[in-house]
Formats: C-alpha cells, structure tokens, sequence
C-alpha cells in the first residue's frame, strides 16, 4: 500500500497504525525536492491526526467536567479544544448546552456543478452541535449517499459511523431508556 492509501485509509477508519506507516513513508521520501502533492498529502495526514487527538481531549474534558461541574479550568480547556476543531463552544462554555442558530449554515449539499459543497461536512458537525440531530443525520445522509453513488468505499465509511451513531442518538431521545 502506497503513502497515498495508507493517507485515505487513516481518513477512513482512523487507525493509527495507517497513520504511523504512512508518516513514516512520507518523511522517508520528503527532500527539498518533493512535490506539492507530497507536501499537501503530508500535511493533510498531519492535520487529521491533530483533529483526532483533539477530539479525544474534547472528550476527556467533557468526562472530567461531568464528573467536576465546578472545575474552571477544565472548562477553559475544553473550550479552546473546541475551538482549534472549528467548533462552536455552545451555551455558557459548557457542553450540551446549544448556542446560536446554525440554520444559514446547513447548504444544500450539492453544488450545481454535482459536486459535494465544501460546507456539508461542517453542517453536519454545527447541527449536531446544536442538538438538531435530525437535521444533523439528514446531512450526513446526503453525504454518505453521495459517496455511495461514486463507489467511493472508503470515503463512505465514515459518514456512515457519524449517521449510525447520530440515529442511535435519535432513537435514544425518543425512547429513553430503552
């Protein structure tokens, strides 16, 4: 498997081993001569291991504060993690708590030129933020139909985990403790 996949891999699922073998094929190839491909694909399997250690310390902090409500800086943490993903910080920087409206921010998800809007992706995340988690799955549908309907396997696995956990999520709020 070439850097390239181990690249689209680690996009896909996540693994770590895929992003250790990839890193190591990209900085054994990198020289003052490397293309722009290289250095934008470099960068990119660097980008997408930031955003998932932050998630997981967005998720450590949000453990830590329910079980320490009071704890400020936990709190301010949390809050710059959220911001480094894009994130909004909701309510009064706690999470669970919605912020202001998303609703301009939900695209239509496909450019006229057939394409996937850049801003399909964020959506989803924003809507899902603001506890419109229907709309949120809605979007991820949208996202995961396209890629379906490009035999892009990889590319659709994700938005697949993000729609099956957002329908759980749905399912829960309508039949609580279920």
């Amino acid at each position: 498997m070439d850097k390239y996949e181990l690249v689209e891999r680690y996009e896909a699922l996540g693994d770590e081993d895929d992003f250790r073998a990839a890193r190591r094929l990209f900085e054994q190839d990198l020289t003052g001569r490397s293309s722009a491909l290289d250095r934008r694909q470099y960068g990119y399997l660097l980008e997408s291991h930031g955003r998932r250690t932050l998630r997981r310390a967005v998720d450590q902090y949000e453990q830590a504060m329910s079980l320490d409500p009071d704890q400020d800086k936990v709190q301010h943490q949390w809050m710059h993690a959220k911001a480094a993903l894009g994130e909004p910080r909701g309510g009064q920087g706690r999470p669970g708590r919605p912020g202001g409206s998303t609703r301009r921010l939900a695209p239509r998800a496909r450019a006229r030129s057939g394409r996937l809007r850049p801003g399909v992706y964020m959506s989803a995340f924003l809507l899902e933020q603001e506890g419109r988690l229907a709309e949120a799955a809605a979007a991820w549908r949208h996202i995961l139909e396209y890629a379906e309907a490009h035999d892009w396997e990889l590319t659709a696995m994700w938005p697949r985990q993000m729609l099956e956990r957002l329908e759980k999520l749905l399912e829960e709020r309508q039949h609580p403790g279920r």
